[in-house]
């Protein structure tokens, strides 16, 4: 009678799971890389890092021949408007060079500012 109680208690054991379900870790996703706190640099705190880029390089690049086109267009509508015939065609020259110099030097700088320079 003992022997047939012991059988039954090491069957039921042995049936029975290791752990109980509110003991194990319930199955869950891992943490999101999006919500997670970055770690904070403290040399960033004064500085901006920023990598070297050929923004000059693109500005240069792409200014000067707006600025001669813009130069030339200046002065070839020089006496193309009423009264000024007698005018000083340089000024509008000039005027027409810095114009086109900018605003071509502007798309140039942005593109330039995309390439990183080597180290």
């Amino acid at each position: 009678m003992i022997r047939r109680d012991l059988i039954l208690i090491g069957v039921l054991v042995a049936a029975l799971p290791p752990a109980a379900t509110a003991q194990t870790s319930p199955f869950r996703p891992s943490a999101s890389v999006l919500f997670a706190r970055p770690a904070v640099n403290t040399a960033w705190a004064d500085t901006l890092n920023l990598p070297r880029t050929y923004w000059i390089e693109g500005a240069v690049i792409t200014g000067i021949p707006s600025a001669v086109f813009g130069g030339m267009l200046g002065y070839g509508f020089c006496g193309y408007d009423s009264g000024s015939a007698g005018e000083n065609c340089v000024l509008q020259a000039i005027g027409g060079a810095l114009l086109l110099g900018v605003a071509g030097a502007i798309p140039g700088a942005l593109i330039g500012g995309l390439f990183e320079k080597p180290q």
